[in-house]
């Protein structure tokens, strides 16, 4: 029974000259109204002569069409104003950034402008585990951090 549906599907769709005429000229229409991503390694040896090619430098990654970079903030590592492995983000009434570390129960401030403020080292829980699941801040000033099924 497939093998004979799958049949004459192909046999219609051979058959019908003036289908497959359509369908490549659908296609070309696309084609014409998807636009060329830009040569991300142009822009950076533009603007940086150099640096794209420089061993361990970061690669610049575009960004969708519907979004773009507005901040970046804090570097590399395990410092004050430092971000490890930072997987939670949150803002509060204030608009400080608060920044959480998922393995080491640390959590961080930063003010609007992306300056580091304050570090807060989570306590680890009964299991002496520090891995945060989940951070919230609220219109009241509270701050939630999730650490081992405890808030």
């Amino acid at each position: 029974m497939l093998v004979i549906t799958l049949g004459a599907i192909g046999l219609g769709l051979y058959a019908s000259q003036s289908a497959l005429t359509s369908v490549q000229s659908a296609l070309e229409e696309v084609k014409v109204q998807i636009p060329e991503m830009p040569d991300v390694k142009a822009t950076i040896s533009a603007l940086d002569p150099g640096a794209a090619e420089a061993p361990g430098a970061p690669q610049a990654r575009p960004t969708p069409g519907f979004a773009q970079i507005v901040q970046e903030f804090g570097a590399k590592g395990s410092g004050p104003g430092q971000l490890d492995d930072a997987r939670y983000v949150t803002l509060d009434a204030d608009g400080n950034i608060w920044t959480a570390d998922y393995q080491d129960g640390r959590v961080q401030q930063f003010d609007p402008s992306g300056k580091f403020r304050q570090l807060i080292q989570v306590p680890p829980d009964k299991n002496d585990m520090t891995l945060i699941e989940g951070l919230a801040a609220d219109l009241r000033g509270n701050l939630y951090v999730a650490r081992g099924g405890d808030i």
